[in-house]
């Protein structure tokens, strides 16, 4: 992997990150859950990518260890490289004596090449620092071709403190990717992606629940039930029952204008015949209207959903015609809202 690259893949890294902020919502829950296996597999593949770049990191480090060795060896005056100029104008010779002189002069800047080599097949964490790398670099072979005085002076001291500068770079960014984004995003991002992958993204409507009205009615077969729970599609109970022919009612009056998207009936009918009834709000001014009128065959059981898209304080159901007394097992206020969960 090379340096861009290297500073790509951090870059996808930190991106990732930030989808863990709250911000994301919903949105990102949503997206995992649906997408749990094959995000699983891209979270597992970011891991391994994540540990070579500390791999990577690592052997950046080593190389700064042996370019640190070899300031000292420079520094020290072990090595000696003559002047550029020198070294071109001895190149083109023929002579035996020529030859072994370029030989001895290639032999001492073999050092520094390796370094060079080395550090062109590392990936280093990025361009900024493999730029930095490469001005050591080029320090330390204009200090291989200075007298002893001259290396003991600012070019030498300022690759030492160059040098450490990078060590220092280096090992912070290595323990930033091992906390940050491994132990605390990845491993955590695994683990409920993993959770996942045999879930579903469920939602269901949500609705008014049975304290939001007080419920009305024209009569009651009293069967010792508690009528709130008509208002609840998940709770047990018989719902309401006028225990009477038509004309009945039942009436839910909210405290203020409540918005509902839709209403559920479930039909309570010991005969399957024709029913007529409406569905009227009202804003509590008496000023009623008529959200829906039905007349149709209904039998035991049947559901229907009534659209409102609109705000009442008061609901109220009339029945005006049926072969069997008035009643229905649930009446059910629904918001147009939702709640969702991956289970």
């Amino acid at each position: 992997m090379n340096p861009l690259e290297l500073f790509l893949v951090l870059a996808f890294a930190a991106q990732a990150l930030s989808y863990t902020l709250p911000d994301i919502g919903i949105n990102q829950e949503i997206a995992d859950c649906k997408n749990a296996n094959q995000l699983y597999e891209m979270a597992q593949n970011d891991l391994i990518h994540l540990n070579c770049i500390i791999k990577s990191l690592e052997d950046s480090l080593s190389v700064l260890t042996q370019i640190s060795s070899l300031v000292g060896q420079v520094c020290g005056g072990q090595i000696y490289v003559k002047p550029l100029k020198f070294i071109q104008v001895n190149i083109k010779a023929k002579d035996k004596s020529s030859f072994q002189l370029r030989t001895k002069i290639f032999s001492q800047i073999a050092k520094i090449k390796e370094i060079q080599d080395k550090v062109a097949r590392e990936p280093i964490f990025d361009e900024i620092v493999h730029s930095k790398v490469d001005k050591i670099i080029n320090q330390i072979i204009v200090a291989s071709a200075q007298s002893h005085e001259e290396q003991n002076s600012q070019t030498c001291k300022g690759l030492n403190t160059a040098i450490e500068e990078l060590q220092d770079y280096l090992r912070w960014a290595i323990n930033e990717i091992s906390t940050e984004w491994i132990n605390d995003y990845l491993a955590f991002r695994i683990t409920n992606l993993e959770a996942m992958k045999n879930q579903q993204w469920v939602c269901t409507k949500v609705f008014l629940p049975k304290s939001a009205a007080k419920i009305t009615y024209s009569s009651i077969w009293d069967y010792g039930s508690d009528i709130s729970n008509i208002m609840d599609p998940n709770s047990e109970g018989f719902g309401w029952n006028s225990g009477a022919y038509p004309t009945g009612w039942i009436q839910f009056t909210f405290s203020q204008p409540t918005y509902v998207e839709t209403v559920k009936l479930v039909v309570d009918t010991i005969l399957n015949c024709n029913i007529v009834f409406y569905l009227i709000g009202d804003f509590g001014l008496d000023t009623k209207k008529v959200i829906a009128a039905v007349d149709q065959y209904l039998s035991e059981d049947q559901v229907l959903e009534l659209t409102v898209k609109a705000a009442f304080t008061n609901f109220r159901i009339i029945t005006t015609k049926a072969q069997s007394w008035v009643g229905w097992k649930k009446v059910v206020f629904y918001t147009g809202d939702q709640n969702c969960k991956c289970i």
